[in-house]
């Protein structure tokens, strides 16, 4: 790739005069002099974001459309439209191949042929009486992702007398006896060629941030060429970025990005944004929305950095600062719970990845969503990463493709959101190597990192190093006090070497926030989702149950404003994280259900709330209530425990007036989210852009090795 060529001012004078001092200045004019040259150390904020609204292509109040290029989805100013052409069920599959024809409407006979894309689903049949299956299939809540987008394995022909008669044929090696395709064909359209932003006004220290991309690769030959020019009131327009793709890095699909700084603070500009050559021909060029940096005023609040880092299917009882037998965080336990606070009962609002994750971004119970664990463009919930990018963070999230997707909504409000294939016991490695990365590139701004990791999630892997950790042998005394049947005590085992290797990997990450000097103005928050069942009530794994084992998560902070070494006991939930964190930050509250710790951690007591949660089973809905709890399933009679008297939840109260209390209480808490999701529904935005919708093929992949998929 060719450098990038942009424009960077002159070097300041006073700091020419550093290099060349009077003799005849006396020291204490140099001193002053000194301290007046000295660099800002103060962070940058994103002074202005020229999202669509600022090129005229979406109304402000719309959220950005978001375009994945390889791992990596940014929001972008302009992204290809995708139109349905045609559906077909019950296609069939003969020696390998399935093939049809279609049909097309007039508007799409012209279309050339690189402008269709397929999307997949493979049916298999079940017995009489039943519905069909998908193969590619998991359940989302009462939801089900089927769709995997073929990116090749599949041709289009047309006939030469009749363009606009097709022929799909799509190769199915791998197929199972009496599997049918369900298909969908779609067009893709064209990317605007030039884009002018209205006038923004420049703020100090200012610099501008480009990301660019190609939508698809190009059909035909020839280099294509990205420019950004600036101009600014009555002086020269500047051209600050020129950069030419030839054919081979054309053909890679990677964002590029490119920072230059911006003249003449105070002064009002324009940006102009133009694709030239092959991409602007085939329509495929593509731009994230631009950042311009700046010094914010200094009578501002000064606010910290945030990190978030979520270890996902993690369960509170087995962190060694939780009180587990075995060692399995001991750099937790130090550079986080020893130098912050962890709050030891914490629970989640629903045991799957998805819905948890989507509760901890809007505050939100699971069940106030139409789609448990699914935000759509048009749902007007505030996500955190939304709230940080409108303060003027920059914002990044790195995790590993699968159920934390960004086709979920999980990619709303981040300027890059990655993700990477799930690997085996290298799993987590390369994600807070992400993190790593985003710290160094971002600590001279305001920044927002969201991390998330599969590395404790079955099928549980763990590096050679830590397989000595955790030995079969060590069965005895309180781990043989804790309800696993011997024959999930491997599995435990596994599952223990797996938070060791997760422990390190958070280490590394916390010791590269100490040497960059950000630990005295970063706010550190982990957590987990939900944990993990091994036969204590008769179920394995997570998702389909509500006892402790599954609900109970860690919750640690450590930052600015949080007390070292404390121990928070109050019942909270993953809902209360979005707004403790905003109110430690001095942001504005959003409307949510959760409740802000931040009273709680400057030492006021906390109250016997209710926090209401889900699983997967009809009917299936309990709250938590000070130590009291209440599970309701449609299979038999609800149950009820005091968590204080009897952790492991063994023996039912049988106590028909708190059975009828918590009844009630739950009721209202099922009110309360049916009238959230009802208003949340109710004034959808016209004409938002669809997002998402499709797996591909990797992210199914992913979900296989997870165990979701078959």
């Amino acid at each position: 790739m060719r450098p990038v060529h942009g424009y960077r001012p002159a070097r300041p004078a006073c700091a020419a005069m550093m290099l060349r001092p009077n003799p005849r200045l006396g020291a204490v004019l140099l001193a002053l002099l000194a301290a007046a040259c000295a660099p800002d150390s103060t962070p940058l904020d994103v002074a202005v974001r020229l999202g669509p609204a600022r090129f005229g292509r979406a109304p402000a109040t719309q959220r950005p459309a978001v375009l994945q290029i390889g791992d990596e989805a940014r929001p972008v100013l302009d992204a290809p439209a995708i139109t349905l052409l045609a559906q077909r069920r019950a296609v069939l599959i003969r020696d390998r191949l399935a093939r049809f024809t279609v049909q097309l409407a007039a508007e799409a006979r012209e279309l050339p042929d690189d402008a269709f894309q397929l999307s997949v689903k493979h049916v298999r049949p079940r017995p009489p009486g039943t519905a069909a299956a998908a193969a590619d299939e998991i359940e989302l809540g009462a939801e089900a992702i089927h769709f995997v987008r073929r990116d090749a394995g599949w041709r289009l022909l047309r006939p030469a007398d009749d363009p606009s008669r097709v022929t799909i044929e799509v190769d199915e090696p791998a197929a199972a006896a009496d599997e049918t395709l369900e298909v969908q064909i779609e067009a893709v359209g064209r990317t605007a060629a030039r884009l002018e932003s209205d006038r923004f006004v420049v703020p100090p220290r200012a610099r501008l941030l480009l990301g660019f991309a190609l939508a698809r690769p190009p059909r035909e030959a020839g280099e294509s060429t990205f420019t950004a020019l600036l101009s600014c009131d009555d002086r020269d327009d500047v051209v600050v970025l020129a950069q030419r793709l030839a054919a081979p890095e054309q053909l890679e699909p990677r964002w590029y990005d490119a920072s230059t700084d911006v003249p003449h603070a105070g002064t009002t500009c324009r940006l102009r944004l133009d694709v030239e050559g092959a991409a602007a021909r085939a329509g495929t060029g593509v731009w994230s929305v631009p950042l311009v940096l700046g010094r914010m005023p200094p009578d501002g609040p000064s606010r910290p950095n945030l990190v978030v880092i979520s270890l996902d299917t993690l369960r509170a009882d087995h962190l060694s600062a939780y009180g587990y037998p075995r060692p399995t965080s001991p750099r937790i336990d130090a550079m986080l719970a020893a130098r912050g606070t962890l709050f030891t009962d914490v629970s989640t609002t629903f045991p799957l990845t998805s819905p948890a994750h989507m509760s901890l971004m809007t505050g939100l119970s699971a069940a106030v969503l139409t789609r448990p664990g699914v935000l759509d463009a048009a749902t007007p919930a505030t996500v955190l990463a939304e709230a940080l990018r409108d303060a003027g963070y920059v914002t990044g999230a790195y995790t590993e493709d699968a159920l934390l997707a960004g086709m979920f909504g999980f990619w709303f409000g981040f300027d890059r959101f990655v993700e990477r294939p799930l690997a085996g016991e290298a799993r987590g490695t390369e994600t807070f190597l992400d993190g790593a990365r985003f710290l160094r590139a971002n600590r001279g701004r305001r920044f927002f990192l969201f991390l998330h990791t599969y590395k404790v999630h079955a099928p549980y892997v763990s590096s050679p190093a830590y397989a000595r950790f955790a030995p079969a042998d060590d069965w005895s005394g309180p781990l043989a006090e804790r309800g696993v049947p011997p024959e999930q005590r491997p599995f435990v085992d596994a599952y223990d070497r797996a938070i060791r290797e997760a422990d390190d990997q958070v280490a590394d990450l916390l010791r590269e926030i100490d040497r960059l000097g950000l630990a005295e103005d970063t706010l550190v928050v982990l957590l987990s989702d939900h944990g993990e069942a091994f036969g204590e009530h008769g179920l394995v794994g997570h998702g389909f149950g509500g006892h402790q084992e599954q609900l109970h998560i860690p919750l640690v902070l450590r930052g600015p404003g949080i007390p070292a070494g404390r121990r928070e006991p109050t019942p909270s939930g993953i809902v209360d994280v979005l707004p403790t964190v905003l109110d430690v930050l001095r942001l504005p509250p959003l409307d949510v259900q959760g409740r802000s710790l931040r009273a709680v951690l400057d030492g006021a007591a906390g109250n016997q709330r209710a926090l209401p949660f889900q699983w997967i089973e009809p009917g299936a809905r309990g709250l938590r209530r000070g130590s009291v709890k209440l599970l309701e399933t449609a299979a038999g009679p609800p149950q009820l425990f005091d968590l204080a008297r009897d952790p492991a939840e063994r023996v039912p109260l049988d106590d028909a007036t708190l059975r009828a209390a918590e009844q009630a209480a739950l009721a209202a808490a099922t009110h309360d989210d049916e009238q959230r999701r009802d208003a949340l529904n109710a004034p959808h935005v016209a004409g938002a852009p669809a997002q998402g919708g499709v797996a591909s093929e990797r992210m199914m992949e992913s979900l296989r090795s997870l165990g979701y998929v078959q």
